[in-house]
């Protein structure tokens, strides 16, 4: 009995089909991983689009004696020695000028020669109450987040503010 030998063509054969296999996943994969920019860009737009429509729905709903304070520059900051220079575990760690503790969704920082502590400030029609003070004068906020990285990610941003309503500012 004879022993079958190989046909160099059919391995070439069967290793160029195997090479064009593996290419094509490969390039399955470059396309599918290719189109994941544009999901978390299409989700950043339509979470634009929406944050875009409460703002305007709540400036169209600022109380009537809210006072315009006009265009500020806007930045964000957690409680982390990075952004307060405090120490983490310090008896004044995540406590605002004003001694109350930074709480997100309602504490900022001010300049208090521009908007007065325990003021309501509403940037782009958003309330907050004004509780801090940064290292920074005049026509700018920074918005308390509860992580760096939140407040990384918010970057420098201009704002439309607003302070009074609710009986004080």
């Amino acid at each position: 009995m004879r022993k079958h030998r190989p046909d160099w063509a059919e391995i070439l054969r069967c290793a160029l089909a195997i090479a064009l296999l593996l290419l094509s996943m490969l390039g399955m994969g470059l396309l599918l991983s290719g189109s994941a920019p544009a999901d978390a860009q299409e989700r950043a737009l339509i979470e634009a689009t929406h944050m875009a429509e409460y703002r305007a729905e709540a400036i169209a709903s600022l109380p009537a004696d809210a006072v315009y304070l006009g265009t500020f520059t806007a930045t964000a900051y957690c409680a982390c020695p990075r952004c307060c220079g405090k120490p983490y575990g310090a008896p004044d760690y995540g406590v605002t000028a004003t001694g109350t503790t930074a709480t997100e969704g309602r504490t900022i920082a001010v300049d208090p020669a521009v908007i007065p502590y325990g003021s309501t400030v509403f940037v782009d029609g958003i309330p907050y109450i004004a509780e801090d003070c940064g290292g920074f004068t005049g026509r700018h906020i920074d918005i308390f987040r509860a992580g760096h990285d939140e407040a990384r990610s918010f970057g420098l941003q201009e704002c439309r503010v607003w302070v009074g309503g609710g009986g004080n500012g």
